[in-house]
């Protein structure tokens, strides 16, 4: 394979990753809300926040497209700073820290408010679990 083969390749690559990044930003709350009003019907698939899915029927879909984020935010290679531009810091460590941030909040929850969990869910969150 010659070197001229391997730049487009990469290229493809690399706006399929942002291309998923897109989808998955803009899936992510309608598949929540549906799972929602597939198990539980109309009234409780609106939450307050992006947030309070994680302790409804959805917490696998969100966990795991937060996951995904995480995964493709990292393994994304931007672009260098231009110091024409003022830049100085570049796109790859802004992308490594998002990445890090989204799986965070995929695997560590916060203290569930009462009005949010769902009691036929099928998720084992809890309070002597998150303790």
């Amino acid at each position: 394979m010659a070197k001229e083969d391997i730049g487009p390749k990469l290229n493809v690559t690399y706006l399929t990753l942002r291309r998923m990044i897109g989808i998955l930003g803009l899936a992510l709350p309608v598949i929540l809300i549906l799972v929602n009003i597939l198990l539980h019907g109309s009234e409780k698939a609106w939450q307050s926040s992006i947030s309070h899915y994680y302790f409804s029927s959805g917490t696998v879909v969100f966990t795991g497209i937060l996951i995904s984020f995480g995964l493709l935010l990292i393994s994304y290679r931007g672009y260098n700073p231009d110091p024409k531009l003022g830049e100085r810091v570049s796109d790859n460590r802004w992308t490594n820290i998002a990445g890090v941030m989204a799986l965070i909040v995929a695997l560590v929850p916060t203290t569930p408010d009462e009005r949010v969990i769902f009691p036929l869910s099928p998720n084992a969150h809890c309070e002597s679990a998150l303790s």
